[in-house]
């Protein structure tokens, strides 16, 4: 099992003993962690609001901003190979012995079976966040700040994972995006006058809008489909 540091424990206990005081602040809490309308809608909308800006240099922003899309992938995809890979660490909500602080409505519990470190959240939308930082600075403020109050908090007050697990995904986000963004970037804006947007609108546009809906909804459906497929095959 993953261990759970001092830290972890303080850390927790001071977070998940904000629950069970005020029914509004718990009921935010939960659409804060549980819906994909507050956790993945805003950063896309910051994304698509950033492709359709008026930029002095337009070709190069929207280079950046696809650029972005492939170091998201490439985030949850590392994100999860560790997941899958690093010892096993449970949840707090399914730590036995933890004394947790249940807030004011039926505690939503889930994702036993699967080992909390790292935060596959943290890490998707640290690493968008820091993307979006190389296209506009506003934009990625904006972001760190989402991922931080509405991604991360929320999900270690409903005892969903560690203060590590989202530290860990934080990093790895953030660091995976400061590494491939640059020669990214640059292989795309090298590319990118010699790639007609009017004429393959057709094809870029429904696979932007498939890559932003898959980020939105931290590649719910794709998980489902290749679930299936793994069943299908293994028969």
């Amino acid at each position: 099992m993953g261990t759970v540091t001092n830290f972890d424990l303080e850390a927790f206990s001071l977070l998940n003993g904000l629950s069970g005081r005020w029914q509004t602040f718990d009921l935010l809490v939960l659409a804060f962690s549980q819906s994909h309308f507050f956790k993945g809608v805003l950063p896309m909308l910051v994304f698509w609001g950033a492709w359709f800006y008026p930029w002095a240099e337009p070709m190069k922003k929207r280079a950046r901003l696809v650029a972005g899309l492939w170091v998201a992938v490439m985030a949850i995809a590392f994100g999860r190979a560790l997941a899958v890979n690093l010892p096993f660490r449970h949840r707090p909500m399914h730590t036995d012995g933890l004394d947790l602080v249940e807030p004011l409505f039926e505690q939503v519990v889930w994702g036993e079976g699967l080992s909390s470190l790292p935060s596959d959240h943290a890490t998707l939308y640290f690493a968008v966040a820091t993307s979006l930082f190389f296209v506009s600075r506003l934009a990625g403020s904006i972001l760190f700040a989402h991922a931080v109050l509405v991604v991360s908090l929320p999900r270690i007050i409903i005892a969903a994972h560690w203060p590590s697990d989202i530290l860990a995904g934080a990093g790895i986000g953030i660091f995976l995006a400061l590494v491939v963004m640059p020669p990214l970037s640059r292989l795309f804006e090298r590319t990118a006058p010699a790639m007609n947007l009017a004429r393959v609108a057709y094809l870029g546009y429904p696979l932007l809008f498939l890559a932003s809906l898959q980020i939105a909804t931290l590649f719910e459906s794709t998980r489902s489909a290749m679930a299936l497929l793994v069943a299908i095959f293994d028969g």
